[in-house]
C-alpha cells in the first residue's frame, strides 16, 4: 500500500494516508476482471512525494493478489477475500483503528510476532 499513499500535504493518519480511489481504480477493479484487462501496482513514490506512472501489467485469471500494508481492515475491509492481521506487539498501536476495525475479530487470521523467530497464529474466537 506504500505505493498508493497520498502526497504528504494531503496525508492523514492511519488509513486516511492511502489514496483509496486510485488504488481501487488502477489495481483492485481491473484485477477483479480476471486477467481480461491491465492493472497497475503503483501510483505514488512516497520517498519523492510525487505520483508515478507505472507499467500496465496483466496476470492470468488464476493469479492471486497479495496486498501488504497497515490499516487495511478499516475502510478497505470489504474488498478482501482473506485477511491476516499481524499483531506486532510492542509496536505503537493506533487505538482508534483498533477500536473501529476490530482486527482481532474481523481478520481471517491473526499472527502474533512478539517472537519474530517463532510467529504463531492466535485463535481469537470468543469461546
Amino acid at each position: 500500500m506504500r505505493d498508493f499513499l497520498k502526497p504528504r500535504a494531503d496525508r492523514g493518519a492511519g488509513e486516511r494516508a492511502y489514496d483509496e480511489i486510485t488504488f481501487r481504480r488502477v489495481l483492485i477493479d481491473p484485477w477483479r476482471m480476471g486477467g481480461s484487462t491491465g492493472f497497475q501496482t503503483a501510483a505514488f513514490d512516497a520517498e519523492r512525494d510525487q505520483p508515478v506512472i507505472s507499467e500496465w501489467k496483466t496476470a492470468p485469471a488464476d493469479a492471486v493478489l497479495l496486498v501488504d500494508g497497515a490499516y487495511l481492515l478499516g475502510g478497505l475491509k470489504g474488498i478482501w477475500h482473506y485477511t491476516v492481521y499481524v499483531d506486532a506487539q510492542g509496536a505503537q498501536a493506533d487505538e482508534q483503528y483498533l477500536a473501529d476495525a476490530s482486527p482481532f475479530f474481523s481478520a481471517s487470521a491473526v499472527v502474533d510476532t512478539s517472537d519474530p523467530k517463532a510467529p504463531k497464529r492466535i485463535l481469537s474466537d470468543s469461546c
